[in-house]
């Protein structure tokens, strides 16, 4: 039997104020107790939502309107952490650890319990042997997958690039842990510990972006036109798109965890607190809102113009461009 489960709004714990500027968020919804990792859109009303539950089990669920307002249809558990879901074409891909990797045409019901794809790596750049790692982040083109990437510890990490059949990758080790990845037209940006890769040429070459010192936890872009980035000790910085070159915007001094921008110019950083760091000018100028009754943050991503925001007790919200402006 199949169980609906009807998302419960939560308004009051994402209103807050910063001298008398209201700062309006768009509630989505709740899902009792899931700390969510990963949301993914499969059309215009719907979204797959990824996280792990008080067990730590993965669970997803499906998220859609209706006229009753906005329910959710649990697709799938396992007892495999994932840690990231990625939708292209009418295929679902979920990546978590061990190199665990599903995929599902029927947005993720009928998935095995375990990683139905094993993989094929063929020899890349230096004929480094391929290693497995914790996927933490994937990216699909034309119904395959396009690049994954996933990481260990602080000096672990690995990239890998399609060739062929969703299981044969070339695959390159970094040599430091990754935590994020941009994918900006044909060209690929990793955000890790004490660096930024550049990846171009359909991730045949891989360069260091002018930057370095800071564990990087965070990759965006605003309008096509600078990217940024976040760092565990608080900084913001800034680049040109392909200029190399990178300045420091920002600097909170707290640990910065996730960030997001949209084609306004609009960049939101988070951390663990209960902060929000704004800018409404490609990060010429910040400001800090503060919300009392909210939740840790997860899950930071950009979908359908608005930036979404998952939490650690599984409520859902997202901030348009009006709701990020300052509003007397």
């Amino acid at each position: 039997m199949r169980k609906i489960f009807i998302l419960v709004l939560i308004v009051a714990g994402f209103t807050s104020c910063i001298d008398d500027n209201e700062l309006m968020f768009e509630p989505v919804g709740t899902i009792d107790k899931l700390v969510i990792r990963d949301i993914v859109p499969t059309s215009v009303d719907t979204l797959l939502v990824l996280g792990q539950n008080e067990e730590n089990y993965t669970e997803v669920y499906l998220c859609k309107s209706t006229s009753s307002g906005l329910s959710s249809t649990k697709r799938c558990r396992s007892k495999i952490v994932y840690n990231t879901i990625c939708f292209n074409e009418g295929k679902v891909w979920m990546g978590g650890e061990d190199m665990n990797l599903r995929r599902s045409s029927d947005t993720a019901k009928n998935v095995p319990d375990g990683g139905d794809l094993k993989f094929t790596f063929t020899d890349w750049r230096q004929n480094w042997p391929a290693e497995l790692s914790n996927l933490k982040g994937l990216s699909a083109k034309d119904g395959n997958l396009q690049y994954m990437y996933g990481t260990d510890d602080l000096f672990t990490g690995n990239f890998y690039v399609y060739e062929s059949d969703d299981t044969v990758f070339s695959s390159t080790q970094t040599q430091c842990g990754l935590n994020d990845m941009l994918v900006y037209n044909n060209d690929v940006y990793l955000a890790g510990y004490g660096n930024i890769f550049h990846v171009t040429e359909n991730g045949q070459k891989m360069n260091l972006e002018n930057i370095g010192g800071e564990n990087f936890t965070g990759i965006t872009i605003v309008d096509n036109k600078f990217l940024f980035a976040c760092t565990y000790s608080g900084k913001v910085f800034r680049s040109e798109v392909g200029s190399g070159e990178w300045e420091k915007v920002y600097n909170e001094g707290k640990k910065l965890l996730h960030i997001q921008a949209n084609k306004y110019g609009d960049v939101v950083a988070s951390g663990e607190n209960k902060d929000l760091y704004i800018s409404n000018d490609s990060g010429t100028n910040w400001r800090k809102v503060h919300y009392d009754e909210g939740n840790k943050i997860t899950y930071m991503g950009y979908i359908a113009d608005k930036i979404y925001i998952g939490t650690e007790k599984g409520t859902i919200i997202r901030l348009s461009h009006d709701g990020l402006s300052i509003h007397d």
